[in-house]
């Protein structure tokens, strides 16, 4: 025999809450309007019914508008997202983006470590988070590329067909 709760209409001072059981899905309604779908399969659907891509549809956020995801820390703190394919050790975070409110800097990681930098002052740094442009950064914007080991730190300019056109080194 198996045991079903179902909840409804329930009333508070901002209106209608519905909460409805199914079997292949758990639904939240405020005043007769669908917010939130948590599926047989895990997947939460926030204003719609309909899961996003395959590669990406655990979590899928729908309007009709401008539509969109704010994290928000302290002033002093960090936003994060990371990629893991672990629950231990540096594969806990692969890769991230970090928007670090203490001084402003958004960063992107691959492999643990960070690669690009941009700056409050939208200067842009890659394999360094120090960018390293003449100037007193009120008047001026800036790529620095710096190398790692035997690598070399390089700009290359090319079409689709013959990459190797120009570069800067």
């Amino acid at each position: 025999m198996t045991s079903r709760l179902v909840v409804n209409n329930i009333e508070n001072d901002t209106g209608v809450t519905t909460v409805r059981l199914n079997p292949t899905y758990q639904a939240f309604e405020l005043d007769s309007a669908e917010r939130m779908r948590i599926d047989s399969n895990g997947r939460v659907l926030i204003g719609t019914t309909t899961e996003g891509h395959a590669s990406a549809d655990d979590l899928t956020i729908a309007t009709s508008g401008h539509t969109g995801l704010t994290l928000r820390s302290g002033t002093s703190n960090n936003g994060n997202i990371y990629f893991s394919c672990a629950t231990s050790g540096g594969d806990e975070y692969n890769g991230s983006i970090t928007y670090k409110h203490s001084d402003n800097t958004l960063r992107f990681a691959t492999n643990e470590n960070e690669r690009l930098h941009i700056d409050s002052n939208g200067f842009v740094s890659i394999g360094t988070n120090t960018p390293d442009v003449s100037g007193n950064g009120t008047n001026y914007v800036g790529l620095t590329v710096i190398s790692s080991g035997s690598r070399r730190g390089f700009i290359e300019i090319g079409d689709n067909q013959n990459a190797d056109t120009g570069g800067i080194g």
